[in-house]
């Protein structure tokens, strides 16, 4: 960097205007307000902030990001016209792969990092092991199944309940 940029650079610090490189992300912040990640030119990505829209002249940048934004956001925001815990797993966005294999059961439960995971056995006699989220959501009938399998009772002393 040449001294006639250095200068400029810290001219613009102590004004506190600083020059954006690159809108890398967005978030609604405090208030519902729309915030940006913001890259400063000449800093490192370490540097990066969060900014609100009102302390940003980049209209350009940010419109631009916005646009890219929309197209990346689309395929969350879609809406499933399966029902939910149908078998319909062919939507190219599937989390965990499953590439339309049919659960044939749940083996087994386990206490994995953070959440409980289901063991499950697929069509095709392969097992992965699932979140339970997930599973619930995608198979409830067969979670059920399993826990109904798994239910005990005990005979009482007394015919009283």
């Amino acid at each position: 960097m040449s001294a006639k940029t250095t200068r400029k650079n810290k001219a613009d610090e102590k004004n506190n205007v600083f020059i954006v490189e690159k809108v890398m992300d967005k978030r609604s912040g405090k208030g519902g307000r729309d915030e940006f990640l913001i890259q400063w030119q000449g800093f490192p990505e370490s540097e990066s902030s969060w900014e609100p829209r009102e302390n940003l002249r980049c209209a350009d940048m940010l419109e631009a990001f916005e646009k890219e934004y929309a197209k990346r956001e689309k395929p969350n925001r879609k809406r499933r016209n399966a029902s939910p815990g149908s078998d319909d797993d062919t939507d190219p966005s599937d989390k965990y792969a499953l590439n339309g294999k049919q659960l044939r059961c749940i083996v087994g439960l386990t206490k994995g990092p953070g959440e409980l995971h289901f063991l499950c056995k697929f069509s095709d006699d392969s097992a992965r092991l699932l979140p339970a989220k997930e599973v619930n959501s995608r198979y409830p009938t067969q979670v059920i199944k399993y826990y109904e399998s798994k239910l005990t009772i005990e005979d009482s002393k007394s015919d009283d309940f």
